[in-house]
């Protein structure tokens, strides 16, 4: 959303799978840049059933694939580096399995430390872990 707007950002995450490849594709056609860590597992598919009720939606999430520790240390390194240019750290989602709640506040110290803004589009835990970790937009 950020690119179709016209502004300047990085996708990044963790992607695998054949999922994770249509996800990159996608990406590159709109030319989003992006910087992701792959991941041994396959990057989930989630849904949203609309029936105009005037309801929410139905959505079906399923569970994202359990991400390792050095997984994890590979997108913290990606994350300081594109930090160091960046304007705002925006965090968004559920942690997939293996990765706790508190991966939001580590998230909020290295914004902190690279005196960027942090915004969380997140709930329960990560949310919690988010606000802990000092402001959260």
């Amino acid at each position: 959303m950020i690119a179709n707007l016209g502004g300047e950002t990085i996708a990044s995450g963790f992607l695998g799978g054949t999922n994770g490849a249509y996800v990159r594709h996608v990406l590159d056609t709109e030319s989003v840049p992006h910087h992701f860590t792959v991941v041994a597992g396959a990057t989930r598919i989630n849904f949203a059933v609309e029936d105009h009720s005037g309801l929410p939606p139905t959505t079906f999430n399923e569970p994202g694939p359990t991400v390792s520790t050095a997984e994890v240390e590979r997108l913290l390194v990606t994350l300081r580096h594109n930090l160091k240019t960046a304007a705002w750290l925006l965090a968004a989602g559920s942690t997939p399995p293996g990765l706790s709640s508190a991966f939001f506040g580590v998230l909020g110290t290295l914004a902190r430390e690279h005196s960027v803004l942090y915004a969380v589009d997140a709930d329960g835990d990560n949310l919690h872990a988010a606000i802990s970790s000092g402001p959260v937009f």
